[in-house]
């Protein structure tokens, strides 16, 4: 969907960072509206993303697989493909 389409049709349920998120994106393959995206959460180094996240409006995590000294893995469906 093109992003102007998608910010036309949903706009009730975005927030308005990510309405100006979204307008950086030509196309957006996935977003989770059902979600409560208004808070997310940080540490001091990594973003903490939840099942059914989204990710660039493109990848849908799937689950954790991992953790690292640098960060955390995650498995991830990409909705383009």
């Amino acid at each position: 969907m093109k992003s102007n389409n998608l910010i036309c049709l949903y706009k009730p349920k975005l927030t308005e960072a990510e309405i100006l998120f979204i307008w950086k994106f030509n196309v957006i393959y996935y977003i989770n509206l059902l979600s409560d995206r208004s808070d997310f959460i940080k540490d001091s180094t990594n973003l903490i993303l939840e099942k059914f996240d989204c990710v660039q409006f493109r990848y849908e995590v799937i689950d954790e697989i991992g953790k690292g000294a640098f960060g955390c893995v995650y498995k991830v469906y990409d909705h383009k493909e």
